[in-house]
């Protein structure tokens, strides 16, 4: 541990002069020990300690000692303020006051190794009746004035002066321990790790090993150690096995505990078949952390390599109770221990090792699942080991900044492609995820964890229909069956197979197997394979999900979601609208049908009953409208004995395309109507006509285009409009009203006019409020306003001027 906890945001010439003179005039108080690190430094206290170790590198250590002090006083669990207080005493002739300071702060935060070094190197040069950090060892004449030299070049940074000194002096007293620190300490300051290193060992084995000499073994090794990890990580990724066992030898040689380094020396011994080193070493890691899990199973299945099947039950039975790991860790280990017993011909071993394992949503709930089906169908028959051919598990490691992070997963023959593939998902280059999801499904093509991946990455890359054609593939081939519900029911509805899927989803929710995040995957199948309740209670309950934040879902998707259960509760509506030469599109529908010359106001109200309700998409309706022309340029009839009733049918047949087919009976209401039957054709189709809550404005377009022929006196018409603009959310009014300024182009055609075609086109603006929402519906009711002028294309006069329609949707 350093003295400065600074270092890193104080200038360099600060922290040269305080780790190499507060530290390195007596034994330093460096160790490896220190494993709970204290809060950084911030606020006042981070400025305190700034002035303290800069009056200590300007000598001003009695200043040094006060902001010391103070900025104990703000942050005392600081174990670096603590020895910086001791040597700023030190360097001012008070060793006893000294020793007094780090007493306390051993009584305050319990004996730190940092500060029990310190206090012995203390305690040691007091006994000795030195009075400096050159007179320990009682240096005289021209070895004193030399030694004093080497100090001073230190403090100055003069790092190369300051070793040639030392090594000058030590030549000729190699007793003088102080001044083999300060080499080491100089050969660190200037990054020669590695020769510092080695210093220190060879001062070890002249039999001179104190205190300094470990605390700097451990703090360089730990610098070292993470080092040669890397180069160990490298050499195994490019195959030079010899490598990487020499470098991950040296990591643990440097710093024991460096992770990932024991990891990747049991994983190079066992690429290389040396087995019976790679057992070694599996024992050595567990006998540095017994309570790591990789080693255990490692070693469990080194062991049946070697044909020590009873040593491999023992570390697998081990392996078992230790409660140490992430969740997915331990679920890992069970699996590799499925494994080898599936492999070694004992299934009923391979069940009790993977009993007790819920569905957790990830991978490995597909992995479970297939092991558990094959250890089912292998308790008839027996399979002899084959310790040549055993499923040992992988390590996937990755660099860190402390070392190497080494994860343990099965057996996989196409681990590299998956892992590629994941990568690459995640990184949404989906072109990449596909191409190394083929390859891990070529070699490993019974394995669904690379089949599912391999529909998640070619729907994401836009090949939807590729990415149904394999999840077919898997139900057809029988995979399916051994999957559990939820991944059966996403293969399920991969494939275009809304009934199947839905029955995977029903049977996951009855087991209390279905997790939050599926519940809407549910609902949309249920409602794709005709079960609209079923789907209502998934929805509201996927709804209630969100609300309490137990699955994380977008605002729009939530209003999305609201939307549908809006259209799958509706079972009539009511519709009205007043417009002066109506134009004929979906928002007037209750107005009169056809098309007229004349520039006429005409009002208009539809009441409208679902008898099946929401049927997949295929919507039929009853509906009741009456209308009246209340003005008309042209004189013709208006108010009471032009009022016009109707009673009729629609239906939408297709799910997919909004077509909708009507007939109706046309009723006289006002003596200047006549009976008549009116058939109907009208499709429309658009995109962002619906209120938005994830941006304030976006693109809308729509088309509307409506035939219809009169039975009795007969008369055929058409009408179309179609208008593309932007939606603006008008926030600053409210929330729920949009404005649709557009740019529209429409037309009419009627059997009766003189002309019997005309187009035109403009530009208009539209005003819609939405209302009648609540937790689980989007609106479901709006007032529409809209205006529009159009100029002339083809046609007479009908085709241009000023329309306006004002609508009523409840």
């Amino acid at each position: 541990m350093n003295i400065n906890p600074l270092r890193g945001q104080l200038p360099k010439r600060v922290q040269a002069s305080v780790v190499g003179v507060a530290l390195f005039w007596s034994l330093p108080a460096i160790s490896q020990a220190d494993q709970n690190l204290p809060l950084p430094l911030t606020g006042s206290a981070y400025r305190v300690a700034r002035q303290a170790y800069g009056s200590y590198d300007s000598h001003r250590y009695q200043a040094s000692a006060g902001y010391a002090r103070e900025a104990i006083r703000q942050r005392p669990d600081v174990v670096s303020l603590r020895l910086l207080l001791a040597s700023a005493l030190e360097a001012q002739g008070d060793r006893r006051a000294a020793v007094r300071a780090i007493d306390a702060a051993i009584k305050d935060l319990g004996p730190e190794a940092a500060l029990r070094a310190r206090r012995s190197a203390l305690l040691a040069i007091i006994a000795s009746g030195g009075n400096g950090p050159a007179d320990p060892n009682a240096l005289t004449g021209k070895l004193a004035k030399t030694a004093q030299r080497a100090y001073r070049a230190y403090a100055k940074h003069d790092y190369e002066n300051a070793i040639a000194a030392a090594n000058e002096v030590l030549a000729v007293r190699p007793d003088v321990m102080p001044l083999h620190l300060l080499v080491i300490d100089a050969l660190t300051a200037e990054g020669r790790d590695l020769d510092a290193y080695n210093a220190v060992i060879a001062e070890t084995q002249r039999g001179a090993d104190n205190e300094g000499l470990r605390a700097r073994r451990g703090f360089i090794g730990a610098r070292l150690g993470p080092v040669a990890a890397s180069e160990a990580y490298d050499a195994l990724k490019r195959g030079d096995t010899d490598a990487a066992i020499e470098r991950a030898r040296a990591a643990i040689g440097f710093a024991p505990d460096v992770p990932g380094a024991r990891d990747l020396l049991i994983d190079a011994l066992m690429q290389g078949n040396r087995f019976d080193e790679a057992d070694q070493a599996a024992t050595d890691a567990i006998s540095a952390n017994p309570s790591a899990l990789a080693p255990w199973l490692l070693r469990g299945a080194i062991r049946e390599r070697l044909g020590r099947h009873d040593a491999s039950l023992a570390d697998f039975a081990d392996a078992l109770r230790l409660q140490d790991g992430t969740r997915q860790e331990r679920r890992n280990g069970r699996i590799v221990i499925a494994d080898m017993a599936l492999a070694t011909g004992d299934p009923q071993r391979a069940l009790d090792a993977l009993s007790g394992l819920d569905a957790d949503g990830d991978a490995t709930d597909l992995m479970i699942a297939v092991r558990r089906q094959k250890a089912r169908r292998a308790l008839s028959s027996s399979v002899a080991a084959n310790p040549a051919d055993l499923p040992l598990p992988l390590l996937d490691c990755a660099r860190i900044d402390s070392g190497i992070l080494c994860t343990l997963h099965p057996y996989d023959p196409a681990y590299a492609q998956y892992a590629a593939a994941s990568r690459a998902y995640d990184q949404q280059d989906y072109a990449l995820a596909v191409a190394q999801a083929r390859e891990a499904v070529r070699i490993a093509p019974d394995d669904p964890v690379h089949r599912l991946l391999l529909i998640q990455a070619l729907a994401s890359n836009g090949h939807a229909a590729e990415s149904r054609q394999e999840a077919s593939n898997l139900i057809q081939s029988g995979m399916i069956d051994v999957l559990p519900n939820v991944n059966a029911a996403y293969f399920a509805s991969n494939a275009g197979q809304p009934e199947l899927a839905a029955r995977y989803y029903n049977e996951a929710d009855r087991n209390q197997e279905l997790p939050p995040s599926s519940l809407l995957d549910a609902g949309y199948a249920n409602l794709n394979a005709g079960a609209a309740p079923v789907a209502g209670g998934y929805f509201r309950r996927g709804i209630d999900a969100g609300n309490k934040g137990d699955i994380s879902l977008p605002p729009q998707q939530a209003y999305e979601t609201r939307r549908t259960m809006s259209e799958l509760d509706r079972t009539w509506g009511v519709n009205a609208s007043l417009g002066y030469r109506p134009t004929g599109d979906q928002t007037t529908f209750v107005a009169s049908p056809g098309s007229t010359a004349d520039k006429n106001v005409q009002a208009g109200a539809e009441a409208y009953w679902r008898p099946f309700g929401y049927l997949d998409g295929h919507i039929v309706e009853l509906y009741a409208r009456a209308y009246e022309t209340l003005y008309s340029k042209a004189g013709n009839t208006t108010g009471t004995p032009s009022l016009e009733g109707a009673l009729g049918v629609r239906a939408k047949p297709f799910a997919s395309q909004n077509l909708v087919f009507a007939f109706e009976r046309i009723v006289p209401l006002g003596s200047a109507v006549q009976p008549d039957w009116l058939g109907r054709i009208a499709y429309s189709n658009g995109f962002g006509t619906d209120l938005r809550v994830d941006t304030p404005s976006w693109w809308t377009g729509q088309l509307y285009a409506e035939g219809g022929h009169y039975v009795t006196h007969p008369d055929s018409y058409a009408t179309f409009s179609g208008e593309l603009g932007r939606s603006y959310r008008l926030d600053a009014i409210d929330p729920h009203l949009v404005a649709f300024p557009y740019a529209v182009l429409g037309g009419d055609y009627n059997t009766q006019i003189n002309n019997r075609a005309s187009m035109g086109a403009g530009v208009g603006l539209n005003l819609r409020y939405w209302f009648r929402e609540d937790t689980y519906h989007a609106p479901r009711s709006f007032v529409d306003f809209s205006l529009q002028y159009r100029l002339k294309i083809v046609g007479d006069d009908r085709a241009k001027g000023v329309f306006f329609n004002a609508s009523f949707n409840y």
